[in-house]
């Protein structure tokens, strides 16, 4: 099985800074492993129109339930950076 990156940031919310910070963040990635799953964890969930721009980038986006959340930890590299991250909106997510 490929490796996988679980990346978290306040991401999805329509922000050009925060969505620029994880394209960079996701073309570094695939620089180190072309082959790893990049997964981005949102909270709220996406539009049909940001999902299909992460697809593009080879970006999967998880908005679950945590207990789906703490198994991709489990199994894959934790990317922090990005977007407005912890907040009263957020509250012990992931």
């Amino acid at each position: 099985m490929a490796k996988a990156f679980v990346i978290w940031g306040g991401y999805g919310g329509h922000n050009l800074g925060d969505e620029a910070i994880l394209w960079a963040l996701s073309r570094q990635l695939r620089r180190y492993d072309p082959d790893a799953r990049q997964i981005v964890l949102i909270p709220g969930g996406v539009s049909d129109a940001t999902r299909n721009q992460y697809s593009a980038w080879g970006i999967d986006v998880h908005s679950g339930p945590r207990p789906f959340v703490f198994g991709l930890l489990f199994r894959a590299h934790l990317v922090v950076g990005g977007g407005q991250m912890v907040d009263d909106t957020t509250p012990g997510w992931p």
